[in-house]
């Protein structure tokens, strides 16, 4: 014998005379080694045999399902070798769980698949079948078993209980000879037993199988349940397994006004294609029921109605239009101002609902209140927050974009035209690409044709101001080109130049905006020469502050990287 098999013959019989206890000490360690099976196994005949002999130590009244799932996982692997399929197979069978009570554990136990480290990626779909097959078969006979189902019933519903107590709940419910009596005594457990404890998943899965079963029978359940005192609180687990048609609909109204259960419980409404086959103005009314319920309210709907934007290529164009003009009434009548929108799923969702109300809306006009109200958002104290989020006004910029900036250029809510330049900055990703995600450059341009005395020294403060990505873009004039373009349409030259040197002095804080800064200044030198002294002479002033940060940000550069004095 090897060292390496004297070792593990040594490591198995001390694990035996742990496993052997009855206590949380024994259990742990039937649990570990069952678990690790899976690399014994790879071992040796020798290895193997010491496992055989030591199983009926390891194994108790629930089996030892730990080793049984080893062995199980690694038999359906199709890339193993003939030698270790022969003594996996060996061990198996002496691990295979013996009478239904362990056929339940073992079920409870793993969730088979997802416990596979190396589960092969193409046999994902079959096995997953194979194993929600399998507890179902299982679940049917428990459910023919009356006394062991009300004796494992607790285990069932334990939060510990991490295998597939749905697929188990399904069989049992599709067995079972009296399913309200069983719902019962869940009700019960329920009733006794702390939320932090319990696993409703088994409960789902029994609600699932019933409704294959007899769906008129389970809806009524469901509807008694909104006003029980023990099923009101889980009418979202119980509903969540049941198929979402127009009387669930209702129902989960009635729910919700009826406070059976926290808005947030409502959350799964957003997942997947739950409300799809329902109309607009029927999920509507579910949308806004929720949403009258505080602030979690508009949240749980925001998530709703971003998943119906989400689904809605398959509505018909007059449905689409429908969802369109609810998604405004819906942003104009709820406070979504008060959610967290830094927050990243919250700053999506609302962009997405923003962008579906703007590409629907009937014109410009019906979007001047949502972007009233986005300012007033963006204002908050007076000011506006640079670090705020979300694209809020960008998809009305991108359908409408002359009638918004014109809006813009001269709202009451904004003072000066910096103060709507910088609201349109904060749409953007960065300072540097400016309107250029929203608004086409030439668009801008034609905008401005229409009346440069005012419109110049507006688009100067948000125009793109991008850098030449190459020398030869420089000598060229290619950088800023669009800048370029707005001084020449630009009837007050020196506030254009000002306006253009504040945004690339202002912007200048790093090292990485030397190549910017560089363009800025080629781009000052070939503009056309200065149409007074004050423009020259402010030309001059923005050259020499913008050297002298290039120099000083190289000469930091340089420091940065010399070795410190005393350096050995």
């Amino acid at each position: 014998m090897d060292d390496q098999q004297l070792w593990f013959a040594e490591f198995l019989a001390v694990a035996g005379d742990f496993a052997s206890s009855a206590n949380e000490r024994g259990a742990l360690v039937r649990s570990t080694i069952g678990k690790r099976a899976r690399d014994l196994l790879h071992l040796d005949d020798k290895t193997i045999d010491s496992l055989v002999q030591l199983t009926p130590v390891f194994q108790t009244e629930d089996g030892w399902p730990e080793a049984w799932t080893a062995a199980k996982l690694l038999l359906r692997r199709t890339n193993i070798s003939e030698d270790l399929r022969r003594r996996v197979a060996t061990f198996a069978q002496t691990v295979a769980p013996r009478g239904l009570r362990q056929r339940v554990v073992a079920k409870l136990h793993s969730r088979e698949l997802f416990d596979d480290e190396d589960f092969e990626v193409d046999q994902y779909v079959e096995r997953e079948q194979e194993s929600q097959f399998e507890a179902v078969s299982v679940g049917k006979e428990l459910g023919k078993d009356k006394a062991l189902l009300m004796e494992m019933l607790p285990r069932l519903m334990d939060r510990g209980s991490r295998g597939m107590p749905f697929s188990l709940g399904q069989g049992v419910a599709a067995a079972a000879e009296d399913i309200p009596s069983l719902l019962g005594a869940i009700g019960r457990i329920l009733g006794d037993t702390d939320e932090s404890r319990l696993s409703t998943l088994f409960l789902r899965g029994v609600m699932s199988g019933w409704s294959e079963r007899d769906l008129n029978q389970t809806n009524a359940f469901l509807d008694n349940s909104i006003r029980s005192p023990i099923w009101a609180r889980w009418y979202s687990e119980l509903q969540l397994a049941v198929v979402f048609d127009d009387r669930a609909l209702v129902r989960t109204i009635d729910a919700i006004e009826h406070g059976a259960a926290p808005v947030e419980d409502f959350t799964w409404l957003s997942m997947g294609r739950t409300l799809a086959p329902h109309r607009v103005v029927e999920f509507g009314r579910l949308i806004d029921t929720l949403a009258r319920r505080g602030m979690s309210g508009v949240h749980t709907a925001l998530d709703t109605l971003h998943m119906q934007v989400f689904s809605s290529k398959e509505l018909a164009k007059s449905e689409q239009a429908e969802l369109g003009a609810y998604c405004l009434s819906f942003l104009l009548r709820y406070d979504w101002t008060s959610l967290k929108v830094d927050q990243t799923m919250v700053e999506h969702e609302l962009e997405q609902v923003f962008d579906y109300a703007a590409r629907h809306a009937s014109g410009f006009e019906s979007l001047k209140d949502l972007i009233d109200k986005v300012i007033k958002h963006r204002r908050g104290s007076g000011l506006f927050d640079r670090n705020s989020k979300g694209r809020l006004i960008g998809p009305a910029l991108m359908r409408f974009p002359e009638q918004c900036l014109t809006y813009l250029m001269s709202h009451p809510l904004l003072s000066q035209s910096e103060d709507a330049a910088e609201l349109l900055l904060l749409e953007s990703s960065s300072a540097e690409r400016g309107l250029s995600n929203h608004v086409p450059d030439e668009v801008l341009l034609i905008w401005i044709m229409k009346d440069p005395d005012l419109r110049a020294k507006f688009a100067m403060r948000m125009c793109r101001l991008e850098a030449a990505t190459s020398t030869q873009e420089i000598d060229e004039g290619g950088a800023f080109s669009l800048a370029r373009r707005i001084y020449e349409l630009s009837t007050d030259k020196l506030s254009a130049v000002a306006i253009l040197g504040s945004r690339l002095i202002s912007s200048s804080f790093s090292s990485r905006e030397i190549p910017h800064m560089s363009s800025g200044i080629k781009m000052l030198d070939t503009l056309p020469a200065p149409a007074t002294q004050k423009e020259a002479e402010e030309r001059r002033r923005i050259r020499k502050e913008l050297s002298n940060r290039i120099e000083w940000m190289t000469d930091l550069g340089r420091s940065s990287r010399r070795e410190p004095e005393g350096f050995e």
